[in-house]
């Protein structure tokens, strides 16, 4: 008769790993994001902030012709003082400038007042000046995202999260790019303006609902 000895391994039932198909990876990375408070619901608000950015892109040059009346170069002006705000926010952000969690709320806040307050001056000061707010408050809101993604995850999932934060924030935005000339045609720049900055305050309001105006910058986790 045969059977285990005393010095014997218990025998063990080994289950076979779920092939990585497609499906399989794309679950076990949204799992990982959903275990990662503070990036999805950064992520949230960077998604619903991103809302306006019709109006910072091509539907501005509409806006630009047919309300404010200006020409290419200060059309290129304004890109261009769009560009400088982002520049001076990620230098004050590589010198170690950290603004206070609220600014999680009022960045997005701002993001969407400034398509409102172009609108209702249609002035191209007011405008510039807007501009150069938003390139500032993107730069800043995206930084933290960027660095609340690679302090949050492994290194051999950083580049799913990276696509799954890309398509949350192109994307899906692109129906809205269309839907938004139609809208602007029909109902005119301003109007558009108007409404997707509205729209847009949809993400300060996410922001504290979702606690994100009180979580300390994500790069003090680094350090612990």
């Amino acid at each position: 008769m045969s059977g285990r000895g005393v010095g014997d391994e218990p025998t063990t039932v080994t289950t076979p790993a779920e092939p990585a198909t497609p499906t399989v990876t794309l679950r076990d990375t949204l799992a990982a994001i959903r275990d990662e408070d503070r990036f999805w619901r950064l992520l949230v608000v960077s998604g619903l902030s991103n809302i306006t950015s019709v109006c910072f892109y091509g539907q501005f040059v509409v806006f630009a012709t047919t309300d404010l009346h200006i020409g290419g170069p200060q059309i290129g002006a304004t890109f261009a003082i769009q560009g400088v705000g982002g520049v001076i926010a990620s230098v004050a952000i590589d010198r170690g400038l950290r603004p206070a969690p609220r600014w999680q709320a009022i960045g997005p806040a701002l993001i969407a007042l400034v398509p409102i307050a172009a609108a209702l001056t249609r002035s191209w000061p007011v405008t510039m000046i807007g501009f150069a707010i938003v390139g500032a408050a993107v730069a800043r809101d995206m930084a933290v995202l960027g660095v609340a993604q690679h302090v949050g995850f492994d290194p051999d999932i950083q580049g799913r999260i990276a696509m799954i934060r890309r398509s949350v924030l192109y994307v899906l935005i692109a129906p809205g790019i269309v839907a938004a000339g139609a809208v602007a045609e029909r109902f005119g720049a301003s109007a558009l303006f108007i409404g997707t900055g509205i729209a847009g305050l949809a993400a300060p309001v996410a922001a504290v609902a979702l606690g994100v105006h009180r979580v300390a910058h994500p790069a003090s986790r680094a350090t612990d």
